[in-house]
């Protein structure tokens, strides 16, 4: 595999980021952080697996914490569950 296959070949990539970024410190941008930056508010890095334990875990000692009553826990538990199901990340639950 190529060392550097992350390193974009084509340089004009610097000037179409550079319209959508505005730097206002003084310090220069590298070009990663400006890739990083031009990619938007809308990227998110995604995990490859969900942590469906730790979510319900997380979910449960929130309801025992809180005090909630029963029904509204219970309108919590399927909030999480209708998550978990939903995410694309994860195939056939």
């Amino acid at each position: 595999m190529d060392s550097d296959w992350r390193v974009r070949k084509d340089p004009t990539w610097i000037t179409e980021a550079a319209k959508w970024v505005k730097n206002l410190s003084d310090r220069a941008l590298s070009e990663s952080k400006l890739s990083f930056l031009a990619k938007g508010s809308n990227f998110a890095v995604v995990d490859k697996e969900v942590p469906i334990t730790e979510f319900i875990t997380a979910t449960e000692s929130a309801i025992v914490g809180s005090g909630l009553n029963e029904a509204e826990a219970e309108i919590l538990r399927n909030k999480v569950c209708n998550t978990i199901r939903n995410n694309k990340a994860r195939k056939g639950i």
